[in-house]
């Protein structure tokens, strides 16, 4: 999916410092602590370029998916996938009409049947239209700066878990990397639909967080 096509924004929230904080003393935590600043930086950046993308957002997206989405009852769409290669996709209703299905109705010969031609000329033109739209320098722009903003917080991302923490301010630190992860919620229902030690881990998470979020740390 694109990105200006499935925009989530992930809140930024701010966590306070523990009390009188010096990232040059000898703190046991100091480089997942650092690394949390950085990751406060990388989250604001990458929510500025979200929020840009949502801006800029297709305004024809509704429309053009509600043309994209294959209808179960229409004869035409149960007769296009009988046409195409069978990539062992769920055709259901509301899947989706994707740029490789739709390149290969691209390939396809007319049918003579006015309803089948009519339906691969309305999903080509949706198709055209979205490439059109996707084509544009603001567009290309602000995906490829979406795209390095989320892959400078990944990066981060990838730091925090790889260091250990020693002190319940690297936990927290932690516990934001997760949040990142989750898209902003560690109280979603896939975790608190989980196993009983899952839905443990994420009670620890959220209460590391309220506990953050609440006031300074004692360390």
């Amino acid at each position: 999916m694109s990105l200006l096509s499935s925009v989530a924004l992930v809140p930024c929230v701010a966590v306070a410092e523990p009390a009188g904080l010096d990232l040059r003393a000898e703190h046991p935590d100091r480089k997942l602590l650092a690394l949390g600043k950085d990751l406060d930086i990388a989250y604001a950046e990458e929510n500025a370029c979200y929020q840009e993308s949502e801006r800029l957002s297709d305004p024809c997206l509704t429309t053009r998916r509600r043309v994209l989405r294959f209808k179960k009852r229409s004869a035409a769409d149960r007769a296009l996938v009988r046409l195409m290669k069978d990539d062992g996709m769920d055709w259901s209703d509301g899947a989706i009409f994707g740029p490789r299905e739709i390149q290969e109705i691209r390939g396809l010969v007319p049918t003579g049947r006015k309803d089948i031609d009519r339906r691969i000329e309305q999903l080509i033109e949706a198709e055209d239209k979205r490439l059109a739209f996707h084509s544009r320098p603001e567009v290309v722009d602000i995906e490829r700066r979406c795209e390095e903003a989320r892959a400078r917080t990944s990066s981060i991302v990838d730091l925090i878990e790889r260091s250990q923490a020693r002190a319940v301010e690297g936990l927290v630190v932690k516990a934001k990397a997760v949040r990142w992860c989750r898209t902003g919620d560690l109280s979603d229902e896939e975790l608190s639909g989980a196993a009983t030690d899952t839905r443990i881990c994420q009670s620890i998470l959220v209460d590391l967080m309220a506990i953050a979020e609440a006031g300074p740390l004692i360390g």
